[in-house]
């Protein structure tokens, strides 16, 4: 609808939208939203890449694989951590690999993550 009134869709107008479908952990939608934003010329943001982490997490059959393949392409392409990002690729790929992937991506030791 914002498109078709001529406003351009933000990053955190994307994130919204991604967050709710993350909830029931609708990935193959939230991913449909990274394209459109990626061809948008949109890039991704830590609110984003949040979403996507926990929509991989929520699903009926998680998405270990694609989680890590998202969060490490994400940390290349300099999008920020921060504790709701590291909480849902926890959820998604397990605390010890979580701790892995926050390592070989060259961020600090995640704090006590709830």
């Amino acid at each position: 609808q914002m498109q078709s009134s001529g406003i351009r869709p933000n990053a955190f107008a994307y994130a919204l939208l991604a967050q709710s479908l993350a909830h029931t952990g609708n990935w193959v939608e939230v991913e449909k939203l990274q394209r459109m934003m990626m061809n948008a010329g949109i890039p991704m943001d830590e609110h984003f890449l949040y979403a996507l982490l926990l929509a991989y997490s929520r699903n009926r059959t998680q998405q270990p694989q694609r989680a890590e393949a998202a969060f490490l392409d994400a940390r290349a392409k300099g999008v920020p951590v921060n504790k709701h990002v590291l909480c849902s690729l926890r959820r998604a790929v397990g605390r010890a690999r979580c701790n892995q992937l926050v390592a070989r991506a060259g961020d600090a030791p995640p704090q006590r993550i709830p």
